[in-house]
């Protein structure tokens, strides 16, 4: 197999760089790029998105001026960047770009799912009670910093809202490719069954993987995710050598 594309898009207000210490432990035949949304990392100075839709083709935008349609790609996508990626494939497809060896679902709930509690809009206390639901320590150190709360609360509060006013819309053809969703057991954000509704979208193999930790499990267990995606490529290639 040649080169294979690993896109992976961020959780809500933040930036793509969180994967960046991956790229030391990926194997050669595997590219990492970073879809950087707009309003974050080297796009700071750039407009924030008035909805999903907008940050989608956006975002295609960016895979498609490094990518041909008949190359190998993965995505990958944590929290909000799971419903991304999930929006993200269609559009690719449409485009026609060839089905992705694998999707990334991670720490997200299936998109189906009613999400009628809005946070984006509250008084900044109700909105960060919301945040620190996800994972208490981590986001206390950004409320602790003034300087850091002016920059990423209108990342955050933008983040927010086009994920609480996404509206699913039914799809004609289920994912055609494999797709693992991956969750934090302690994760209080969501529940084992929204992570399990998204075998409604699979059309081919489903697979759900827990680890140890909460909402933001990934930055604890980068190896073992890294050595999964490992494993399913080697899976392919074993597979393709054989046929």
């Amino acid at each position: 197999m040649h080169t294979i594309k690993l896109f992976c898009i961020p959780y809500a207000g933040g930036s793509a760089t969180i994967y960046s210490n991956w790229k030391r432990k990926l194997q050669k035949n595997i590219e990492l790029i970073l879809l950087e949304p707009a309003g974050r990392g080297r796009r700071s100075g750039e407009p924030l998105y008035n909805d999903l839709n907008e940050a989608v083709d956006d975002l295609y935008r960016e895979v498609a001026s490094v990518m041909e349609k008949d190359e190998n790609y993965i995505l990958f996508g944590h929290s909000m960047g799971s419903l991304l990626a999930f929006e993200l494939y269609y559009k690719l497809i449409k485009e026609g770009f060839r089905e992705p060896i694998h999707l990334y679902v991670s720490g997200g709930k299936a998109p189906h799912l009613e999400r009628d509690i809005i946070y984006h809009d509250k008084p900044l206390e109700q909105f960060k009670k919301r945040i620190m639901d996800y994972d208490g320590v981590q986001s206390a150190l950004l409320f602790q910093s003034e300087e850091l709360l002016h920059f990423f609360l209108p990342v955050l509060r933008s983040d927010f809202k086009i994920v609480e006013t996404y509206h699913y819309t039914t799809k004609t053809n289920k994912i055609g490719c494999d797709m693992t969703a991956l969750t934090g057991i302690a994760d209080s954000s969501l529940t084992l069954n929204d992570v399990a509704e998204w075998i409604r979208h699979a059309g081919e193999n489903f697979y759900i993987k827990q680890y140890e930790g909460g909402h933001f499990f990934i930055n604890d267990y980068k190896e073992q995710i890294i050595e999964m995606i490992h494993e399913m490529v080697q899976g392919m290639q074993s597979a393709e050598t054989y046929n």
